[in-house]
């Protein structure tokens, strides 16, 4: 299932309308294109922050996916842009905390030990 469905089966048919077309109020359809836009920039900055790339089989993906989809929709927004910034706060929060549990582990161990590993002896 693609976020874009993902999308669908979270949110009501009129929330997409309003959250996808919020300059035009009497709209009574969903602007697709501007939703899979805005799936396709929340899986970009998912895969910067979080250092993985987004998989729809995790449930963890989803969740904070989905929450980036609706902060992109709201940020394209003409007059919600102090909602936009709340949003991308609370959703950079969990950028970062999902990328400590999937994506950066850290960097590449390291040591300034002068010792150097020995083969364990094998018996013939």
């Amino acid at each position: 299932m693609a976020l874009v469905d993902r999308i669908t089966s979270r949110f009501s048919a009129q929330r997409l309308v309003n959250l996808t077309n919020p300059d035009l109020p009497a709209a009574v359809a969903a602007a697709a294109a501007r939703l899979a836009l805005a799936a396709t920039d929340a899986q970009a900055e998912f895969e910067t922050v979080c250092g993985v790339a987004y998989d729809d089989a995790d449930a963890r993906h989803v969740a904070v996916a989905v929450q980036g989809v609706e902060y992109y929709l709201y940020s394209y927004g003409i007059s919600t842009k102090a909602i936009a910034i709340e949003l991308y706060d609370k959703w950079l929060d969990r950028l970062r905390a999902l990328a400590r549990v999937t994506g950066r582990r850290g960097g590449t161990p390291t040591t300034t030990s002068n010792l150097v590993p020995t083969r364990e002896p094998t018996e013939f």
